[in-house]
């Protein structure tokens, strides 16, 4: 019933909230098919672009693969923690699950690798309890293990600790058994399977990925980067099961079997993670948090006994201000309802990143912009992503995206437009933001044919909000 609700709640938002940066990023890239992609393996990349394919070119159909990923590792994490310590730990389980701002979120509802990285991550953890707990277990569950790692490899690289977290289990029980049995390499390469892909496309492009993520970390200590990330995961999860999660799984270390291979795969992403949060200049605080979910029936298994009173209190009162923020921010930027009637709008009140430009399409089309387009031009990944799969959900089909800049992120894998070839260049902002002179100046740094062809602007619900500056060039 409570992962129903969630899902109906869900449904709701993903149809009426914008794509965000890296949601229309994720589209807008995979629109040419690769083998992988510059930030992350390819599933999550693929998904919304096959679902959209079926289903017609929404914010809903790109989101449909999230939702149904949140939906089954959500009823994945419950089945753990009944069969762990029955229906209560895995009621406590799913209302944890459903409170984390990031598991509904970022792991169930937005174009996000996360969605299908703990999907994968879920099963392959379902898989190992049941090893745990059933010696007997057939190659069937072995089988079900390696697709779930294969599905996680496949979807983000913080996947490749729960190997990890797999041998040092075996190490601290003694199950070293397990190399001489036919299930485990079977689960083995059912897993590697996941992760040729990427190893064939980094192959191919002097292992731009590795480079792109190895850039990222910083040579001294951070700790004022490690106090914000640090936040940033109470933020997401919930600060009460922050702590709680943390908690039960060091305690689990002690535990039985069943819940000590859960913590020895949650434990590794959450070290690993925030030792690189404490040296790292450039880091977001969702990288441990697949961790944590591994974690969650640990939690639940805790909360469903006594006496847990204290910790139930603290989830609630942790639970209602971050989510009456969530609430705010669902209503107002769809349409900017908490500032309507305002003139001017407030600073604070900087939504472009989550707008809507499905809008544009219709407007360069009224315009004649559009007459014999065969690339559009932008000067970064971001801008890409945004006006990519907004004019693909104004015009139902996707146009050839190419970017000027030196943020090029995935799109400088993408084939070079021919010269000649008639080009849009588009420069998105907010209204009142973007200078066209300045526009204009720099394509023509590109190419000196380039026309200025006016400023289009964009509504955020009944009030203009967003402009983007237009020039048409030939490619040089």
């Amino acid at each position: 019933m409570i992962l129903t609700l969630a899902g109906l709640v869900k449904l709701a938002i993903a149809m009426t909230f914008p794509l965000g940066v890296d949601e229309a990023y994720a589209i807008a890239a995979a629109r040419v098919f690769s083998w992988s992609f510059y930030d992350h393996p390819p599933l999550s990349f693929w998904a919304p672009v096959w679902s959209a394919k079926v289903f017609g070119e929404s914010a809903l159909a790109y989101r449909l693969p999230s939702l149904v990923c949140g939906l089954v590792t959500g009823a994945v994490l419950w089945k753990i923690a009944r069969d762990l310590g029955g229906l209560r730990a895995g009621l406590w389980t799913v209302i944890l699950w459903s409170l984390a701002p990031h598991m509904v979120f970022g792991s169930g509802l937005f174009v996000l690798p996360d969605a299908v990285l703990n999907m994968g991550g879920a099963l392959a953890a379902l898989a190992l309890v049941r090893l745990v707990r059933d010696p007997s277990a057939g190659l069937g569950t072995w089988a079900l293990g390696g697709v779930g790692l294969a599905i996680a490899l496949g979807s983000k690289y913080q996947a490749g600790l729960i190997p990890f977290g797999v041998l040092s289990f075996m190490a601290a029980t003694g199950r070293w058994g397990w190399f001489a049995r036919p299930g485990f390499w079977l689960a083995t390469a059912l897993a590697l399977t996941g992760l040729a892909p990427v190893i064939l496309w980094n192959l191919s492009t002097d292992w731009a990925s590795f480079a792109f993520h190895g850039s990222r970390t910083a040579r001294s200590l951070q700790p004022v980067n490690f106090a914000v990330m640090l936040a940033g995961q109470m933020v997401y999860l919930l600060p009460a099961t922050f702590v709680l999660a943390l908690l039960a799984a060091l305690r689990a270390l002690q535990g039985a079997d069943g819940e000590k291979v859960l913590a020895h795969l949650a434990l590794w992403p959450i070290v690993v993670f925030n030792l690189i949060f404490l040296v790292s200049d450039s880091s977001f605080p969702h990288w441990s948090l697949p961790g944590f979910v591994f974690a969650l029936p640990l939690a639940g298994l805790w909360l469903s006994r006594a006496p847990a009173r204290g910790w139930r209190w603290a989830l609630g009162i942790s639970a209602v201000p971050l989510w009456a923020l969530a609430l705010a921010i669902v209503v107002h930027a769809p349409a900017g309802l908490l500032t309507r009637g305002s003139d001017p709008l407030p600073e604070w009140d900087n939504t472009i990143d989550v707008f809507d430009w499905s809008g544009l399409a219709p407007a360069l089309q009224a315009a004649g912009a559009l007459d014999g387009v065969e690339v559009v031009a932008v000067e970064s990944w971001i801008e890409a992503g945004q006006m990519g799969t907004g004019l693909a959900q104004g015009l139902g089909q996707a146009l050839p995206m190419a970017v000027l800049g030196d943020t090029p992120h995935h799109f400088a894998f993408h084939p070079a437009p021919e010269s000649g070839a008639r080009a849009l260049y588009l420069a998105p902002g907010r209204l009142g933001e973007t200078d066209a002179e300045a526009v204009l100046a720099r394509v023509r740094a590109v190419a000196l044919d380039a026309q200025a062809l006016g400023t289009l602007v964009l509504p955020r619900g009944t009030t203009p909000y967003a402009a983007v500056v237009v020039v048409g060039f030939d490619w040089p």
